[in-house]
């Protein structure tokens, strides 16, 4: 089952959190505005703490083999191209 947020109804309001409640919402406002994002996150498989910008344009609502989860997908200059990251992973953000 896969879930999308509505985008378009949301507005930008914050320029940088570590709230885990207000991370959504940041990256969806900056999804909106089509504006890059700075994330703090955890890596899935080795625990590492990166940062990544990210110009993000879709959240998710993934459950499957692996669990479930909320995801937000993006281009990421650092992957060169098109990357998914667990939101609940995402240590902070800022723009």
């Amino acid at each position: 089952m896969i879930g999308v947020i509505n985008l378009s109804i949301l507005e930008f309001k914050w320029q940088q959190t570590t709230n885990p409640r207000d991370i959504l919402t940041v990256i969806a406002n900056y999804a909106k505005g089509r504006r890059t994002v700075k994330i703090t996150y955890q890596k899935v498989k080795t625990g590492e703490i990166v940062e990544r910008e990210v110009e993000p344009y879709s959240l998710r609502y993934k459950t499957g083999r692996r669990g479930r989860g909320r995801y937000f997908y993006g281009f990421c200059a650092s992957h060169g191209g098109i990357h998914s990251f667990l939101v609940d992973n995402i240590i902070g953000v800022k723009g």
